[in-house]
């Protein structure tokens, strides 16, 4: 019995071996094969993982944003158009100069046709009437022809103080400020 027991235990221990072996490539396969599997994971981190290009804000975040921004830019904008209105007075104000003084040299020269009128007696200067006559003539289209270029600049200046009041409020209706 003791032959027969050793055989049993040799071929069982034999079969333990094969299976042992057997378990053993299995696994030096495995690990093989788990170790060119897993080789590229490091490349696969770096391509996996997120990258934010926008942040996404909270609302209260946005409103504080913007109540900083309207902090900052309402009082420039004050300045601004606290100049802005400082040059319009200034415009009607020699907008109204220049008005005036066409008014002004419009009575002279009504003065002074009025005034020619009355002296038709011509002096006796040298002149001949016809000579003080064209002198008058020219003298009286000169003075008309500076009254038309007040009037244009005139005409000018309130276009322009227009154009002001109407970019003013372009401006202030689009930024919805003031």
């Amino acid at each position: 019995m003791s032959t027969t027991t050793t055989t049993t235990t040799t071929t069982q221990l034999q079969t333990s071996v094969n299976t042992l072996t057997s378990s053993l490539s299995l696994l030096t396969s495995t690990i093989s094969t788990l170790s060119t599997a897993t080789s590229d994971f490091p490349r696969m981190t770096k391509v996996l993982t997120v990258n934010r290009h926008f942040e996404l804000l909270s609302e209260p975040e946005i409103q504080a944003a913007q109540e900083s921004l309207r902090e900052e830019i309402v009082p420039e904008f004050r300045h601004l158009l606290g100049r802005v209105e400082g040059q319009l007075e200034r415009m009607e104000r020699r907008e109204k100069g220049l008005v005036s003084r066409g008014e002004l040299l419009g009575g002279r020269l009504e003065g002074l046709n009025e005034g020619k009128r009355k002296a038709a007696v011509p002096r006796r200067t040298g002149y001949t009437g016809e000579a003080v006559g064209r002198e008058n003539a020219e003298k009286l289209r000169q003075l008309k022809a500076k009254k038309e270029r007040l009037m244009y600049t005139v005409e000018r200046l309130a276009l322009q103080k227009g154009q002001k009041h109407r970019q003013l409020r372009m401006s202030l209706s689009y930024k919805g400020v003031v």
